[in-house]
């Protein structure tokens, strides 16, 4: 028994050893297994990766959520590595995830606060893209992979409202901008947008594959804006107007200034009109004229307008008188006993006829010269150019007078040596007389 007993224990020791072994070649295996790199990490640019050490400690390990990070260097804090991702991030992005530390058996070397930043950074940017924003009277509403997507989305919305025949809708307030960053899960596909606008509007689109209680979250909880939607109809209207005439002028160098003379009386022409109406919620926006078609032209309203000075000759003289006959012509004739030259012309008219001028010119006589034509007038038209007014019962002119062709001058009388009322009418020439039928229109 003694004998066997070193044996025994010799046994014993080895097996103790052997065990001892495997334990430890055991353990080193797995920290091994434990220290190897992350592979469902995005990329980023490291530094400071962690290296196996030959022997393990407890020590502090970052995580973003449920995330290993790494291990920490001494000293080092959650608050210090969240600036640091912050100021790498500018702003642009959020964490989704919390930062923390943990107290981890581990053999990896610590890295720096920066590369720890940097891998953070990375995988919180991977969460995000740019894509198309849609603002709704200036609030950022919807987000899509680009503006198509938006516009087949306000396209589908508005044609699937019941209107009347003749009338769409479309919403006001909406603005497109490019290359808004967001979370990729944010995007919204055509439908949901759809479905966002019908909430915005309170007009019901029934589109079954979208889930009207669940858009708003993509305000992030915030309110929605309200659309108010316009009915809009163009329609097509025809009008008949009048086309106006246009007033025309010609200077006479026949008329005197002030004096008008129509020469041609004007005509409205008509036109048809096809006007392109808008109507907004039954309220006319605008109209634009399309065609024109003229059915009728207007003629132009002509007058002539006098040139003439006052007092002016015009050359053709005018009856003195608008009635009346002639009892005496130019000649000679034998009168109160006597055969002699009568040198004018006799009209007979009733005492207060009114008389005007032959023509324009300057009064010379206006009274009662005591010769017999009783009260006169005598108008000078120059060039030698004289017309006398004789037996007026009233002068309504002075001499200087400046006169025009047919001014009114008074009232015929029978003052003077006379035989009745009438008009005694001279046209003189250098002082010699001459037959007023050869200055005097056929007509009056």
């Amino acid at each position: 028994m003694n004998k066997k007993l070193p044996v025994i224990l010799l046994s014993a020791v080895l097996c103790l050893s052997l065990l001892v072994g495997a334990i430890v070649a055991l353990c080193t295996a797995a920290n091994k297994d434990d220290e190897k790199p992350m592979t469902d990490l995005p990329s980023a640019s490291l530094s400071g990766e962690e290296s196996v050490l030959e022997e393990q400690a407890l020590v502090s390990v970052f995580y973003y959520g449920d995330l290993r990070l790494g291990t920490a260097a001494k000293g080092d804090t959650v608050d210090a590595l969240k600036q640091a991702v912050l100021t790498l991030l500018g702003g642009e992005y959020e964490m989704a995830e919390e930062l923390t530390l943990r107290e981890e058996q581990s053999s990896a070397a610590p890295l720096t606060v920066d590369a720890l930043a940097k891998k953070v950074a990375g995988i919180v940017k991977s969460d995000y893209t740019l894509g198309c924003g849609l603002y709704i009277n200036g609030v950022l509403s919807a987000i899509a992979e680009d503006k198509t997507v938006l516009q087949k989305a306000v396209k589908l919305f508005t044609e699937g409202q019941a209107t009347e025949e003749g009338v769409h809708m479309e919403l006001r307030g909406l603005e497109y901008v490019e290359g808004v960053l967001c979370k990729t899960e944010e995007l919204m596909s055509k439908t949901e947008v759809c479905a966002l606008l019908s909430l915005c509007t309170d007009l019901r689109l029934e589109l079954p594959e979208v889930n009207y209680d669940e858009v708003d979250r993509f305000l992030e909880g915030g309110d929605l804006p309200d659309i108010t939607p316009v009915l809009v109809q163009v329609v097509s209207e025809r009008v008949d107007e009048e086309i106006a005439f246009a007033t025309l002028t010609k200077e006479d160098s026949s008329l005197y200034q002030g004096q008008k003379v129509l020469l041609q009386k004007g005509e409205a022409g008509s036109r048809t009109l096809t006007y392109m109406v808008t109507y907004e919620d039954g309220v006319e926006v605008s109209r634009v004229l399309v065609e024109q078609v003229v059915n009728s032209e207007a003629v132009d309203e002509v007058y002539a307008v006098g040139t003439l000075q006052k007092g002016t000759a015009t050359g053709v003289m005018a009856w003195p008188t608008l009635e009346g006959r002639i009892s005496s012509y130019y000649g000679y004739r034998y009168l109160f006993g006597v055969t002699k030259l009568h040198g004018g012309l006799d009209i007979a008219i009733p005492t207060g006829t009114k008389l005007y001028a032959a023509d324009g010119g300057t009064v010379i006589c206006a009274s009662d010269k005591g010769n017999g034509y009783g009260i006169y007038v005598i108008i000078d038209h120059g060039n030698g150019l004289k017309t006398y007014y004789a037996h007026m019962s009233k002068v309504s002119v002075k001499e200087g007078d400046k006169v025009n062709k047919g001014d009114y001058l008074g009232l015929s009388g029978a003052t003077g040596r006379v035989t009745g009322p009438h008009l005694h009418f001279e046209v003189r020439v250098d002082g010699a007389t001459v037959d007023p039928l050869l200055y005097l229109p056929k007509e009056r």
